[in-house]
C-alpha cells in the first residue's frame, strides 16, 4: 500500500514534465543554433500611424507539441532581431 502514493506522485511528475517539455527544450536549442529551433517570422502588421510593427514569431518545438507563438513590437520594417518587447 505504501507504493501506491509514490506511484501516483511519479505519474503526476512525468505528466507535468511532458507538458513542460516544449518550453524546456525551446531555449537550449535556440542558444545552440537558431536554425535548429524552427523559429520563423509568421506575420507582421504595421500600426495605423506607421511607427511600429506587430511581429508574430512561430516556433516549432518538435513533434510532440503544437506551434508556439510570440508577439513582439518592433520599429517600422526593422529586421526580426530588433524587438522592443
Amino acid at each position: 500500500m505504501t507504493r501506491r502514493p509514490l506511484l501516483i506522485l511519479v505519474f503526476i511528475v512525468v505528466y507535468i514534465f511532458g507538458i513542460a517539455t516544449p518550453y524546456l527544450a525551446r531555449y537550449p536549442l535556440a542558444l545552440i543554433r537558431p536554425a535548429i529551433s524552427g523559429v520563423k517570422e509568421f506575420s507582421r502588421q504595421t500600426s495605423p500611424d506607421g511607427v511600429l510593427d506587430a511581429v508574430v514569431i512561430q516556433d516549432n518545438p518538435g513533434a510532440f507539441s503544437s506551434y508556439l507563438y510570440d508577439l513582439y513590437l518592433s520599429s517600422q520594417r526593422s529586421e526580426s532581431g530588433g524587438f522592443i518587447g
